[in-house]
């Protein structure tokens, strides 16, 4: 939105928004906060869990790791010095830690990969009467 009422010639220099008869001016200002919250992607340092299920070379190695919790596909940036390790954990659920980019809804989009930890598979972690055990 910002870039609409750029500087030059064909600049948009005001932009009136109104309902029933009353209008506002919205400023520059306005604009640039506005697309500074929606406009463009975040990115954060974080983790993502899920499963590896495909490798592609084109453009630099990643592999996309299918989310546990919302099931979408995330790509996964990752040094080609970690490229066998990665691939050995297809399949199996993993956790991969790195800087995420998320999209305008905050969905994760990709992760550049800094580090990876293969998890437990759901049958192997404890029960409920094994964790109420250790509180006991």
């Amino acid at each position: 939105m910002a870039s609409v009422y750029s500087e030059g010639k064909r600049a948009l220099h005001t932009i009136r928004v109104g309902a029933s008869n009353a209008f506002a001016v919205v400023t520059k200002n306005t604009v640039e906060h506005v697309d500074s919250l929606v406009g463009k992607e975040r990115h954060a340092f974080g983790t993502i869990e899920g499963k590896p299920c495909i490798v592609i070379e084109g453009g630099g190695i990643h592999m996309v790791v299918q989310d546990t919790l919302t099931s979408n596909e995330i790509r996964c940036f990752i040094q080609e010095q970690n490229t066998d390790r990665f691939i050995a954990t297809f399949w199996k659920r993993v956790a991969v830690y790195g800087n995420i980019c998320y999209g305008r809804d905050g969905t994760p989009i990709s992760v550049k990969a800094g580090d990876l930890r293969v998890m437990r598979d759901d049958g192997k972690l404890p029960s409920i009467q094994q964790i109420i055990g250790i509180y006991a």
